[in-house]
């Protein structure tokens, strides 16, 4: 047949295929132009007529010499030709020794439904650009060569379940807009999904990635299922873009696992995964991470940020793998805990570290996290009080049930101390001391409803003995003492943390002694200056036993009085700013 009669779709430039009379495939200069020689017709086109064979026929447009292409039944011709090229190019190739095999190139092609199912590819397949405008069948195929899918748009059901690549599995910037379904299958080689977009869902459950797993870029408008599979090599995940779940469970990766500046906009779940390395999520905005798994994950956050609400709007392909966002202004919170929030109640966090990360959405409670790292981490909730908050800190009671009251505080207070204790222990001393506040503040609470339900059961067992309520009522009576003590702390010191309250107190506590006791002292006809005044007020304090002398004595029959609740003031203080002290400097 004549040159002229050669399909003009253009191809990259390499070699590619052809069938001679006696049935055998050889590879051919390409000439940037398709092989098909047989099955073309011809297109009127702006720059005048062109020949293209069935499978890159002019989308829409009828030819002029060849009346049996009619546009209704040409993607069920194009199918049909595919699966016939295909089978007979499998197998002669198949015949031939490994490195003689030439490739099937199919770039750009269209076609309807297909169906190679269990299909051997003995050698490379390009169908790098091909539209596959119905449902592609490739279940349990084996491609023995590469691959290549690279740009290709699948309309339909794209099915590779079960599916193995001995080659490389070659698939960046494909759309899937029906579901992608990879679940079992083998990728010996690298798999490349690099700036694909997947409108439905996208299902590797049970894959098995022996090459290292290339996401880059890549858009999941739908859910991501990537349960039960195994990666080898490297997994990653820059850039890309989860607008659905993005589900590992119980994912196996042997390699390195990173996600830099990823976009998880639906919930990301790790759960029961396996780590050879430690998964690296950096810079990515997340919208709700559910953490359920036993011990030994090792996870490493930098610098990645909650999202409270997000508009899943995808830009053009140009910029695939980027989207527009809507977050609520002017700091709104969520109304619910599952936006914009880190999950890990309950779990164990041990090989998990934190670094430059605002955890002030992160859920802690009942977590073990006494050997969970936290570098330079934020905790200070939209509002920033003085002393950071845990996530859902119980400001109000939640419940009219006292024990269950109780049971909160109490899961809140043990929360706060395990991570002041942690944080101490890394010598990160000023997010410990907020913690120190807020658990001593529960434990202040907790004493308050402790009182109440003293108060309750004495009231239901009048018939108690004189001597049971003696000791409830020296109980409550301590308890009562303590709770004073725990305010006047607080007052006074915050708890230990607060140098100001500390000296404002001690100051105040003498000037109001030099005005009560000394007041005489102010009057000019006494003729005693302030200072020494001052220095009377501070002996005045000393107790008597460590005086050398009595020239301090107070000439008024009050100061007895005055000096013994300066006393009681001195016993209550003194050890609290000894306690404050030896806090700040055991750091």
């Amino acid at each position: 047949m004549a040159e002229g009669q050669r399909c003009e779709f253009k191809h990259e430039a390499y070699n590619f295929i052809r069938t001679l009379p006696d049935g055998i495939w050889r590879a051919v200069d390409s000439q940037e132009r398709c092989w098909m020689r047989t099955d073309t017709a011809t297109f009127t086109t702006e720059s005048g007529p062109e020949r293209y064979c069935l499978l890159h026929a002019r989308a829409g447009q009828e030819p002029e010499d060849r009346k049996d292409w009619p546009l209704a039944m040409r993607e069920d011709a194009q199918a049909a030709l595919l699966g016939r090229l295909v089978r007979e190019w499998a197998e002669v190739v198949g015949q031939l020794p490994e490195g003689q095999r030439p490739a099937l190139v199919l770039a750009g092609i269209r076609c309807g439904d297909i169906d190679l199912n269990k299909q051997v590819f003995p050698a490379r397949i390009d169908c790098s650009g091909a539209k596959f405008m119905g449902d592609a069948w490739f279940g349990k195929a084996e491609f023995t060569g590469d691959a290549l899918f690279r740009g290709a748009t699948f309309t339909g059901s794209a099915e590779f379940g079960g599916a193995t690549f001995t080659g490389s599995a070659e698939f960046g910037g494909a759309t899937f807009t029906g579901g992608a379904e990879f679940g079992g299958a083998t990728f010996t080689g690298d798999a490349r999904f690099g700036g694909a977009t997947f409108t439905g869902d996208a299902r590797f459950g049970g894959a098995t990635f022996t090459g290292d797993a290339w996401f880059r870029g890549a858009t999941f408008t739908g859910d991501a299922w990537f349960r039960g599979a195994t990666f080898t090599g490297d997994a990653e995940f820059d850039r890309a873009a989860f607008s659905g779940d993005a589900l590992f469970r119980r994912t196996q990766f042997e390699g390195r696992l990173v996600a830099e500046a990823a976009w998880f906009l639906g919930r990301l779940v790790l759960e029961d995964n396996q780590f050879g390395f430690p998964a690296v999520f950096s810079g990515c905005h997340m919208h709700r991470l559910e953490y359920r798994t036993h011990k030994g994950e090792r996870l490493f956050f930098n610098g990645c940020i909650t999202v409270d609400r997000v508009d899943d709007h995808l830009v053009d392909a140009e910029t695939r793998g980027t989207l527009d966002l809507a977050i609520l202004e002017n700091g709104a919170r969520p109304t619910e805990r599952q936006a914009g929030w880190l999950g890990f109640q309950g779990q164990h966090c041990e090989q998990i570290t934190f670094q430059n990360m605002d955890l002030s959405r992160a859920d802690f409670v009942r977590a073990d996290v006494s050997k969970t790292r936290f570098i330079s981490c934020r905790w200070n909730p939209p509002d920033k009080p003085r002393y950071p908050r845990l996530w859902g800190h119980p400001d109000k009671l939640p419940s009219q049930d006292r024990e269950q009251n109780e049971q909160e505080l109490l899961l809140f207070k043990n929360a706060y101390e395990q991570l002041k204790n942690n944080l101490e222990g890394h010598r990160d001393y000023v997010q410990a001391g907020a913690f120190h506040y807020w658990e001593m503040d529960l434990r202040q609470r907790l004493l308050r409803l402790s009182g109440k339900n003293g108060r309750k059961n004495s009231a239901e067992r009048p018939e108690m003995a004189l001597r049971q309520r003696l000791l409830r009522l020296l109980r409550l009576s301590g308890r009562w003492l303590e709770r004073v003590l725990f305010g006047l702390y607080r007052l006074t010191a915050d708890y230990g943390e607060s140098y100001a309250k500390l000296f404002v107190t001690i100051a105040v506590t003498l000037g109001l002694a030099t005005l009560g006791v000394h007041w005489r002292e102010y009057l000019p006809w006494d003729g005693c200056g302030v200072w020494q005044t001052f220095h009377n007020t501070v002996f005045s304090l000393v107790p008597s036993a460590f005086q050398k002398d009595s020239s301090s004595a107070l000439q008024h029959d009050a100061s007895k009085w005055i000096v013994l609740g300066e006393g009681i003031l001195l016993v209550v203080l003194v050890p609290m700013f000894v306690m404050a002290v030896r806090r700040r400097f055991r750091r």
